[in-house]
């Protein structure tokens, strides 16, 4: 247990439970104990594990493929060239490709080191996707059982044989003996300069919304606005309101709203925003079309 937590912890003040025949977590503010721990490795529960420490750095980055083990591998070479080792994780509908960091590094570094070798590939930690407590966002522990397929993924070489005929306490040793940590420092050094916060898009779209639209925004409570379009229960989550999102209709609901953060997410096409992001996305309108119908009340 100490050699699985020393790989993957990241802190232990909370945690994650995958819901049953779901790809979705409820955030649990306990301690996450290695009795948890182990109901997880024997099958009983699924954790996620939070993506970032209490500082808001991380020892590890991984690169998510939901398009199979091609794009795992590929990124894998591509890393590999750069020196910088990884290990395949098996998942649900692809892979995971882990890199284990010598020490602690912020996750824009970490991510901003690792995205080249995987365009277009989710990226934990992740700056994009919100989080109800500013914790970061939550990833499957490995070696479980994911509560949507029922299935275990261990890790494996790139031929997708796994790393030992071990189902658990295999996996773990042959981890603990081959994980090569890597440093951070070179390829952080590497890394082109940042434009300046005057030329930082982010910043000019704040800039911009210091206005009707961000006062509207903080006058109007998200769970009010999108309540009016879409049903969701206790814990903000329902049924996404575009069905061009998803393939064969939003069988497990996979839009949130986050009333701390006032900002809603759509976990299938990887967009969210405020109230008035919302709004126009859901009526197809301009900001200027939209800012007029709120100025007469209607929305």
């Amino acid at each position: 247990m100490q050699r699985y937590s020393e790989l993957f912890v990241q802190r232990r003040d909370t945690f994650g439970l995958q819901r049953p025949h779901s790809r979705l977590y409820n955030r649990v503010h306990r301690p996450l104990t290695d009795a948890v721990l182990y109901q997880h490795l024997r099958g009983e529960v699924t954790i996620g594990l939070s993506s970032i420490d209490a500082t808001g750095r991380t020892k590890w980055t991984v690169l998510d493929s939901d398009r199979g083990l091609q794009p795992i591998l590929e990124a894998q070479d591509g890393l590999s060239k750069r020196g910088i080792r990884s290990y395949i994780e098996q998942s649900r509908a692809g892979g995971h490709l882990w890199v284990f960091w010598d020490k602690l590094v912020s996750s824009s570094v970490a991510r901003r080191i690792i995205e080249p070798s995987g365009p277009g590939l989710e990226v934990f930690p992740s700056g994009d996707i919100p989080d109800e407590d500013g914790l970061g966002l939550l990833l499957r522990a490995p070696l479980g059982v994911h509560r949507y397929s029922g299935e275990r993924y261990p890790f494996i070489h790139p031929d997708g044989q796994p790393v030992s005929p071990g189902i658990v306490r295999g996996q773990i040793d042959w981890l603990a003996r081959n994980v090569r940590q890597v440093d951070p420092t070179p390829h952080a050094g590497r890394l082109p300069e940042l434009p300046s916060a005057g030329e930082h898009v982010v910043y000019e779209r704040t800039k911009m919304e210091s206005s009707p639209i961000q006062q509207w925004v903080e006058e109007h409570d998200i769970r009010e606005v999108v309540e009016r379009y879409v049903r969701v229960n206790r814990s903000g989550v329902g049924h996404c309101p575009w069905p061009e999102h998803h393939k064969h209709g939003d069988k497990h609901p996979s839009f949130q709203v986050f009333e701390k953060s006032d900002k809603w997410w759509c976990y299938t096409e990887r967009v969210g925003g405020n109230s008035f992001d919302f709004l126009l996305a859901y009526h197809r309108l301009t900001p200027a079309e939209l800012l007029r119908r709120l100025r007469n009340g209607s929305y």
